[in-house]
């Protein structure tokens, strides 16, 4: 899909991987960042449950970061 987008001509196939590695890093700080909707104390499984998703989106970013297109 990359090598299709860049064959395009207007990104090359390192600025994809690099705006998707962003974007995947930006994901997981917004998950771990998110400010609880009440003022009560925040629910352990909730928490576990962000981090998880957090942790998805950061091992995303390290694949993309890794990725080498030659």
């Amino acid at each position: 899909m990359i090598a299709e987008t860049a064959a395009g001509g207007e990104f090359t196939g390192e600025e994809i991987l690099d705006e998707a590695t962003v974007v995947a890093a930006v994901d997981g700080l917004r998950m771990l960042h998110r400010v609880p909707a009440s003022s009560q104390e925040p629910d352990p499984a909730l928490e576990a449950e962000r981090c998880l998703r957090a942790s998805t989106a950061f091992a995303l970013a390290a694949v993309l970061a890794s990725c080498d297109l030659d």
